[in-house]
């Protein structure tokens, strides 16, 4: 059985998309509030279906734009719980540690490696 390149790449997006919710549900747990819930479905949708769609030639265009949706979503709503919950004191230890710019950074990385796994696609399509 070979691993081709982009196999790890849509491996280390899964695990990207896999530690966000697991970051998600530690910080905001869904059995507390329904709010916390919206999150869920992007997770679904980066953990089974985007996979699937980044292997295909045909469809890993779809997939780019699905991702940068998703990340889209994610950093908006990240964003609006910051400007309501700001860590208090603000100082740049609260803002680096306690806030939501570090999670911020981890959805972001999913943007380049969505773009390196379409490059890779596209250069094994015949």
């Amino acid at each position: 059985m070979s691993c081709r390149p982009v196999h790890m790449l849509v491996f280390s997006h899964m695990l990207l998309s896999l530690g966000g919710l697991c970051l998600h549900a530690g910080l905001h747990p869904p059995a507390q509030s329904l709010y916390f819930w919206w999150a869920a479905p992007m997770s679904a949708v980066s953990l089974l279906l985007l996979p699937v769609l980044f292997l295909r030639a045909s469809t890993v265009g779809v997939a780019v734009l699905m991702n940068a949706f998703a990340v889209t979503a994610g950093v908006v709503g990240m964003a609006y719980f910051s400007l309501l919950s700001p860590p208090v004191p603000l100082t740049l230890w609260t803002l680096l540690a306690r806030s939501t710019l570090a999670p911020v950074f981890i959805l972001l990385a999913k943007l380049p490696l969505a773009h390196v796994i379409l490059v890779e696609v596209q250069k094994e399509a015949p």
